[in-house]
């Protein structure tokens, strides 16, 4: 269970959203819709652990988030940016492969069945520099 308790957030120690509480079930879906500035990338920030709530806490399965290591938080917790830069042309695999990073044993075995469950083999050798919009957010 995910669980947003009373949190304020900001930058600067200025507050952007203020008091959201809300708490999530496995299998629930939240939309977080809002114009421009209002705060949406800033509360998945504060639930993915990269920001600090300025008060308030976000406990999954009975733990805060901040008192997890990054590698802890980095396996339960995947978030997608609006833009992604690659400098380095690496391949699909290994891009993949980086998203495996927390977890030990069976890497490349569950890299291979991931890439054939979401039909990736043709971009699998592809460099992810290469990729057009779409084929990237395949990925």
């Amino acid at each position: 269970m995910l669980e947003v308790r009373n949190v304020y957030a900001g930058y600067a120690g200025k507050s952007v959203i203020k008091d959201i509480t809300f708490s999530l079930r496995k299998g629930d879906f939240l939309a977080i819709l809002g114009p421009n500035g209002s705060g949406k990338s800033t509360i998945i920030k504060v639930i993915s652990g990269i920001l600090r709530p300025l008060k308030g806490s976000v406990i999954f399965d009975g733990l805060d988030i901040l008192s997890l290591s990054s590698y802890e938080r980095a396996r339960i917790v995947a978030t997608l940016p609006q833009t992604v830069r690659f400098d380095f042309p690496f391949s699909v695999e290994e891009v993949i492969a980086m998203g495996r990073y927390p977890y030990k044993g069976k890497g490349q075995e569950i890299v291979e069945e991931l890439i054939q469950r979401l039909h990736l083999q043709e971009l699998k050798n592809r460099k992810i520099t290469s990729l057009s919009g779409g084929e990237f957010k395949r990925v």
